[in-house]
């Protein structure tokens, strides 16, 4: 239950957080890094600072000053609670971050999973979700890394035609 990214600035692939089993305590709090060159998955310094790694989506976008990896939502194995928590991974510096001023608000009651993303334009785009040990949601938000903190989040009027969730969402663009 990992997510990966390309970095096309650097040609790498990152896994982030994921679980080696299912159950609790098996969760991957450090990103690995793929170097298609050397063929090697070295695992980073950077951490997560909690187990809230499974389930998450991803995008790459610019802040203004280089490509960073967005990170959002997300749960940890076996649990049923969820994160707003959105992050950045810096690979350059290895760096995890969290953006304490934008969390995601589809998981403001702390029991929703990002369903799916993609990035167009610079704005990365979450495509419905999942609610623990209820069911799947329609909404579409969008995170604009230019916007001022505290405000890069909106709720899109448009709702998906069907309820998604965990979906893989390729570049469309």
């Amino acid at each position: 239950r990992n997510v990966g990214v390309w970095l096309p600035a650097n040609g790498k692939f990152y896994s982030l957080g994921g679980l080696t089993a299912d159950g609790t305590g098996n969760d991957i709090v450090n990103p690995r890094e793929y170097d298609p060159v050397a063929d090697t998955w070295p695992g980073k310094t950077a951490d997560f600072g909690d187990l809230q790694v499974d389930n998450m989506v991803v995008g790459v976008v610019d802040f203004g000053s280089g490509p960073l990896i967005v990170i959002v939502g997300g749960s940890a194995g076996g649990q049923t609670v969820a994160t707003a928590e959105v992050r950045t991974y810096d690979p350059v510096a290895d760096t995890l971050t969290v953006l304490s001023a934008d969390p995601w608000p589809g998981a403001a009651a702390g029991d929703t999973l990002p369903g799916g993303a993609a990035v167009y334009n610079n704005k990365l785009y979450v495509f419905g979700g999942f609610v623990i040990n209820v069911g799947m949601v329609n909404t579409v938000y969008e995170f604009d890394p230019m916007a001022a903190s505290g405000s890069r989040w909106t709720l899109k009027t448009a709702v998906l035609p069907v309820k998604v969730m965990l979906a893989l969402i390729a570049k469309l663009f």
